[in-house]
C-alpha cells in the first residue's frame, strides 16, 4: 500500500511498512495495511522539522485501528482511530494540533 511521505517539503510516494512488532502494538480488528495508514501519516508529521505539530506527534502513540458500525446507519461501517497521548496539553494546544495534522485530509 502506497502512502503519502514529504520529502523537501514536496510529496512522494512511499511503500514504508512498519516493522511486524510496531504493528502488532496496534489493537483493533483493521488489517495491517489499514493500521498502518495513522502510523504513516503520524511519522509524516514527526518528520516535519517546522511543524507546530511536530514536537506533539512524536509523544503520540496509535494504539487502536478498527473498522466498527456506524451506530447511526447500521448499513454503514466507519474507521476508529485511538491515540495515547503523553504528558499534558492544554485544549487549545490540541486542538491547533490535531487541526494541522487532520488538514492533510481535506
Amino acid at each position: 500500500m502506497a502512502s503519502l511521505a514529504m520529502r523537501s517539503g514536496s510529496f512522494v510516494v512511499s511503500t514504508h511498512t512498519f516493522p511486524d512488532d510496531v504493528v502488532a502494538e496496534v489493537a483493533g480488528n483493521a488489517p495491517r495495511e489499514i493500521k498502518e495508514v495513522p502510523l504513516k501519516w503520524l511519522a509524516l508529521f514527526r518528520a516535519r522539522k517546522v511543524s507546530f505539530a511536530n514536537p506533539i506527534a512524536h509523544r503520540i502513540k496509535v494504539v487502536e485501528v478498527s473498522v466498527v458500525q456506524n451506530p447511526e446507519d447500521e448499513k454503514r461501517i466507519e474507521g476508529r482511530v485511538v491515540c495515547e497521548i503523553d504528558g499534558f496539553f492544554s485544549t487549545p494546544v490540541l486542538s491547533v494540533a490535531f487541526t494541522e495534522m487532520a488538514s492533510i485530509f481535506f
